[in-house]
């Protein structure tokens, strides 16, 4: 593995089990075997792993949501969807992303931009879950809640599973499924996810292959 990538990885093991703020340059040169030097020859700051992750944990995701949230179609198939392609990003990650979620650091001022971008994100979500409610697919105990619950999916996802390879393309669907289950009114309406041909919905959303 190149040591770039040794660094992220080792990097994002140490955010998730300390924080970012507790984590060092120093100790992650260390749990990759190279001296600080060498690290700053990769990155110019512990800041610059960190957005770097944040880049490979946002940027995506975010394009495919947001694309997904403005294409037609029912509401089910399209989160649906989403959620394939985000449990798939998040079990076939490389690196640990339970630790980039904090609010603290990403309310820091160089972290900015992420926090805006992870803002769209859950807009995005959201969108789909009001137009899913609007439309009579989903229960309604209203946005705010059913998407804050489909999000802590997300997040409890990411924190058991990211970072943890082999990739288990199973367990994503397996994920999907268990978020929508507890939106939709008629389960047996999952089961006709996969009769919609989603040619509304962009290239970038289909779910990678592993």
């Amino acid at each position: 593995m190149p040591t770039r990538e040794r660094i992220l990885r080792e990097a994002s093991f140490l955010f998730a089990r300390k924080g970012y703020g507790a984590t060092s340059t120093r100790e992650i040169g260390e749990a990759v075997g190279i001296r600080q030097p060498s690290l700053f020859h990769h990155f110019a700051s512990k800041a610059e792993i960190m957005m770097e992750l944040l880049a490979h944990s946002l940027g995506r995701p975010t394009d495919v949501a947001e694309a997904l949230a403005a294409a037609d179609g029912p509401a089910t198939g399209r989160l649906h969807r989403y959620l394939v392609f985000d449990a798939l990003h998040i079990v076939g990650s490389p690196y640990d992303l339970g630790g980039l979620n904090d609010d603290d650091v990403m309310e820091l001022p160089e972290f900015r931009e992420w926090h805006a971008l992870r803002a769209r994100l859950r807009g995005a979500r959201e969108e789909m879950v009001a137009q899913g409610i609007r439309d009579g697919e989903f229960i309604d105990v209203g946005v705010e809640f059913a998407a804050m619950a489909l999000t802590n999916v997300i997040i409890s996802a990411t924190q058991v599973y990211s970072g943890r390879l082999p990739a288990d393309p199973g367990l994503a669907m397996r994920i999907a499924v268990f978020a929508m289950r507890g939106l939709v009114i008629d389960p047996a309406a999952l089961d006709d996810v996969a009769a919609w041909d989603g040619r509304d919905a962009p290239e970038s959303a289909e779910a990678p292959t592993r």
